[in-house]
């Protein structure tokens, strides 16, 4: 159960990763469509029940957003975790912004990588999460303590291919 936990919580970051926003320009369009691809990658989930993962990613430009959609596995877990969503640039307020649903997670972007940094409480417990993608990579990292004070982490780094 501590592994669905963890990996629910790393699918509900990685979801809350991508948003709706306004306009953007050539520029930023362009850096979107650079991102779209198929990302794979493979870490360890640390702390009780942890165990390998391994995550696929796909990323499709669609007009001015990149849609997202990824599913983590892990050994010994019955469920898959999907997630999806959408990033944007969002020219009013001047940045890359991700969500999937109604939260939005504003972006950060560095040369060629965009990060997106979430902490927040969900009903695993509290998550900490960092994800940066570029044109040739991905990385996940997460960090969750469950509602049981138990902590559970883990790095997965992608590669596009």
């Amino acid at each position: 159960m501590a592994k669905l936990g963890a990996l629910s919580a790393l699918a509900v970051t990685a979801a809350l990763l991508f948003s709706p926003a306004a306009f953007a320009g050539d520029a930023e369009i362009a850096y979107l469509q650079s991102l779209a691809g198929s990302y794979t990658g493979a870490g360890r989930v640390s702390g009780p029940d942890g165990g390998d993962v391994s995550c696929k990613v796909v990323m499709k430009a669609s007009g001015t957003r990149l849609n997202y959609s990824g599913r983590c596995t892990a050994p010994g877990n019955s469920t898959a975790q999907s997630f999806s969503g959408a990033i944007r640039y969002s020219d009013q307020r001047r940045r890359y912004e991700s969500s999937s649903g109604a939260r939005i997670v504003p972006g950060q972007k560095s040369g060629s990588t965009l990060t997106f940094v979430t902490q927040m409480e969900t009903i695993q417990g509290d998550v900490n999460s960092t994800m940066s993608v570029s044109p040739s990579s991905l990385k996940m990292q997460f960090r969750v303590t469950d509602k049981d004070g138990a902590t559970h982490q883990g790095s997965i780094p992608f590669r596009k291919g």
